[in-house]
């Protein structure tokens, strides 16, 4: 059976494409779109390993263990390693899990002609078939990822101690990674809280500090109701404890919160700062 290299390398870029989408979506990582695109493209190419003589199985698991860390290192760059190898492997599940789920599909079709080599799959059919099976399998790993979302408990809680200068507060807070915000000048973490402990920790008049001005920063975010940007202060330190783990965030940045929270917790924390 001919294996077509265009058909290929288009398809696969369809194909990383999502792939990317689905891993970005279970990250909750602000991308760039060219960075998306640069990945699905690098991808595509990369599929061209069908047409090499077939190799072992130990230099099949490094190329695509290469493969899937040049991918994450085009997404997520190298601002923070913890990142990116968590990014390549989660590729790397969803790559096993999608080729896995198409395979079993086919089998399921009874296909004419199917083409594996160098854990490359080709299929001898029409790309719009293969376009059609990646975007079911997304629209599966988005309906699942929000399933989870939703039965989850959403009320783990932590403990924050936030430091600044010769202050320090201390908060509840909830884990939950609807808090995607990201700073775009640095990879610090984003704490969302209310007015209220930003007063208790910089003071009632803290818009008037002129010392603050170095800490003042705008939070981009993006919400079913809009986008906007949030007031936001750079902390000296930040100390979270939950019931499994704890950790200590450098210069994390508090962003004010539009409305006040309730008394059951005065902050949110994405649950990657435990990672």
């Amino acid at each position: 059976m001919s294996v077509y290299a265009d058909i290929l390398i288009i398809i696969n870029i369809i194909v990383d494409y999502f792939i990317i989408r689905i891993v970005q979506h279970f990250l909750q990582l602000s991308i760039e779109t060219w960075r998306i695109l640069l990945a699905s493209f690098f991808g595509g190419i990369s599929s061209l390993y069908i047409f090499i003589p077939q190799s072992s199985l130990l230099f099949e698991i490094l190329y695509r263990i290469s493969v899937c860390l040049t991918l994450s290192i085009i997404l997520c760059g190298f601002k923070s390693i913890k990142k990116t190898i968590f990014a390549c492997i989660l590729i790397f599940i969803v790559t096993c899990a999608y080729t896995g789920t198409m395979i079993a599909l086919w089998f399921i079709i009874k296909p004419n002609g199917m083409v594996i080599n160098n854990s490359i799959v080709y299929f001898d059919v029409s790309p719009m078939m293969i376009i059609m099976f990646t975007v079911i399998f997304y629209i599966i790993f988005s309906i699942l990822n929000f399933a989870f979302k939703r039965t989850a408990k959403f009320s783990e809680k932590c403990f924050l101690k936030i430091g600044v200068m010769d202050r320090e507060i201390k908060i509840k807070a909830i884990i939950d990674s609807g808090n995607s915000l990201e700073d775009p000048f640095s990879d610090s973490e984003i704490i969302i809280t209310d007015e209220k402990q930003i007063k208790l920790l910089f003071g009632e008049d803290y818009y008037q500090n002129k010392e603050l001005k170095n800490r003042f920063r705008k939070i981009p975010y993006g919400t079913v109701g809009g986008k906007g940007l949030l007031d936001a202060y750079r902390c000296d330190y930040a100390i979270a404890n939950s019931k499994d783990s704890a950790t200590k965030l450098n210069k994390p940045i508090l962003a004010i919160s539009k409305t006040d929270f309730n008394d059951d917790y005065s902050a949110i924390v994405n649950p990657r700062i435990f990672l």
